[in-house]
């Protein structure tokens, strides 16, 4: 048996390369493995995929082992990701302004937007730019609140929107790593932040209710070494968004 991942309902490229797919994927015996519940219900509505072809399999993260009788110590409210249109990079600078006694980290990659926003930034924000892998998650285990202010038309890197299909990999990641997330309120962040039970989530677009949020956040760890919501994160992650549940999914899939 084989299957095939999907990221996207539509394929990015030429008329008569999506043609092929759309045929594929409806005409096919392959597997269709979707990548969120969105995902999932566009594949059976709009391709007419049966459901005996179709799974749900979220992405998944690496674990990462770390002591958290320390998180509220972190230095950081940290956004790690691209700097694509939508994805929020400028939204972390709008919240370092706001914060001016927090301490921001920003991890992302090199490009013309960043560099302008690195020259117009406030004092309190650490850049780390094109930052391998291997140490992002070291970066990230200094980091107390995680944010992801996706908007509600944020892009690839191929200039289309994927947010009602978005993978938040980097939330999964924020998990991980015990940070105490804070995300925007969109379906595909919804079906794993549950807020004020894993995370906190805010209104995307809307500097109130982002700046709200990270206050309610950093008001918690006033009261709370290690945030509640913390610890149900990191035990929906290994259940759910870990490599080993994803491969024990998988293997589901094949039996």
């Amino acid at each position: 048996n084989c299957a095939y991942e999907a990221h996207t309902l539509v394929y990015p490229g030429s008329f008569h390369k999506r043609k092929l797919y759309e045929w594929a994927i409806r005409f096919g015996r392959t597997a269709v493995v979707a990548i969120n519940e969105k995902l999932f219900s566009d594949f059976n509505l709009d391709y007419g995929v049966a459901l005996h072809r179709l799974a749900h399999v979220p992405c998944s993260a690496r674990e990462f082992k770390l002591p958290l009788g320390k998180a509220r110590r972190r230095p950081y409210i940290t956004y790690c990701g691209s700097s694509y249109p939508g994805k929020g990079v400028d939204v972390v600078v709008e919240l370092a302004r706001l914060l001016p006694t927090e301490q921001f980290l920003i991890v992302t990659r090199s490009g013309d937007a960043v560099e302008s926003l690195m020259q117009h930034s406030p004092t309190n924000i650490d850049w780390k730019i094109d930052v391998v892998n291997t140490e992002v998650y070291e970066l990230l285990a200094q980091s107390k609140i995680a944010i992801a202010p996706y908007s509600r038309t944020s892009l690839t890197s191929g200039g289309w929107s994927n947010t009602p299909h978005l993978s938040p990999l980097k939330v999964f990641e924020y998990m991980a790593c015990g940070c105490l997330v804070v995300a925007s309120r969109l379906p595909a962040i919804e079906e794993v932040i549950d807020d004020g039970e894993t995370g906190l989530l805010f209104e995307p677009d809307n500097i109130k209710s982002r700046h709200t949020a990270v206050e309610r956040a950093l008001a918690i760890y006033e009261c709370e070494e290690v945030p509640e919501l913390v610890l149900n994160s990191l035990q929906v992650f290994r259940q759910k968004y870990s490599y080993s549940a994803r491969a024990e999914s998988i293997v589901a899939l094949a039996r």
